[in-house]
Order: structure tokens, then sequence, then C-alpha cells
């Protein structure tokens, strides 16, 4: 890596690669399982969604994922049977989307196999400067969605 003889501009930079770095290799694995990485992504969040289903709507504004790429996402994803859509009983305007049974058992599959990698990557770092280093990611992340909020 570059160094640009500035700690903020190396820190930053370094998450950056690193984030791209495990995103590429999550997009590699997320092929044995024949599905892509959005689409893992997006099954992801209806399942854990706080009432377990989504609209359309939230998905694109409260997941920054872009409408045109979702809209094409849920078409796959309910060809595979991994979610549904179903309309809502009092307003017809409303198409709930929520993972099928067998979406869940794909994730259920699926998330261990993460869970396994992610600890393995991090086993080197002791618990203690893991908790730090949550912490520390975490206010760069509200500062970044602070900064978007201002413009």
């Amino acid at each position: 890596m570059i160094d640009f003889g500035d700690i903020d501009l190396n820190l930053f930079v370094s998450l950056l690669l690193t984030s791209d770095v495990f995103n590429k290799q999550i997009a590699e694995d997320l092929t044995k399982f024949k599905i892509s990485k959005p689409q893992f992504d997006v099954l992801y969040v209806i399942s854990r969604s706080e009432k377990r289903k989504e609209t359309l709507s939230t998905l694109v504004h409260d997941h920054s994922f872009s409408k045109s790429n979702v809209s094409s996402i849920l078409t796959r994803l309910e060809k595979k049977n991994l979610i549904h859509r179903i309309k809502d009983k009092d307003d017809r305007r409303i198409t709930w989307l929520e993972t099928t049974v067998e979406g869940e058992d794909f994730l259920k599959t699926v998330i261990p196999h993460y869970v396994k990698k992610i600890k393995s990557l991090l086993q080197t770092i002791p618990d203690d400067k893991k908790q730090q280093f949550f912490g520390y990611t975490e206010n760069i992340r509200k500062n970044l969605i602070a900064m978007a909020d201002l413009q």
C-alpha cells in the first residue's frame, strides 16, 4: 500500500482496501451457493428485518439499494423460491417481501460458513482489541451517515 504520509489517509485507504478484498472473497464464495452477493445481501436484509418482512421502498430508502437493481434481484430471488411477495391486506399499494422456508434454510446453510471465515480472519486479534476496533469503526460509520445527512 502507498504511504500517504498521513495516518488518517493511510487508515482510511487501508479500511477501504480491506473491505474491498473481503467483499470480493465473499462474492466468489457465494458462487458456490449459486447466488450473487447483491442477491445474498437483499435476502439477508429481508430475513433479518424487525418485522421479518420488508417492502421495496424500505429496501431502497433504508438499506441503500438502488430501485432498479433491487427489482431485478427480487425477481431472481423469487425464481429461486428464496422469497415471495405478498400484497398487504389493508393497502393494495403495498407489497411485502418475505423469505420462504427455502430462503431461511439457505441462510442457515450459508451464514455459518461466513461466521467461520470471519472468526478465522480475526483470530490473531485479542478480544479487547476487537471491541476497541469495533467501537472505532462504528464511530466512523456514524460520522459518514451524519455527513451524508447534512448534504
